[in-house]
């Protein structure tokens, strides 16, 4: 990826990225080798709910 960085941090060294037209943010976490997309997530569902299902 060319700006890993550009999602701000959020919990479990993941990082949360809002998509501009969807109500969904992309969490997931940077590896030195590659980027893996932890979940798609709906603002409407309640955060804590997306943090049990991460990985730590």
């Amino acid at each position: 990826a060319s700006h890993p960085e550009i999602g701000s941090r959020w919990v479990a060294r993941s990082r949360r990225l809002p998509l501009r037209q969807f109500p969904y943010s992309v969490v997931y976490r940077i590896d030195p080798e590659f980027v893996l997309i932890l979940a798609i997530a709906h603002h409407r569902r309640d955060p804590t709910d997306i943090e049990k299902g991460l990985p730590t």
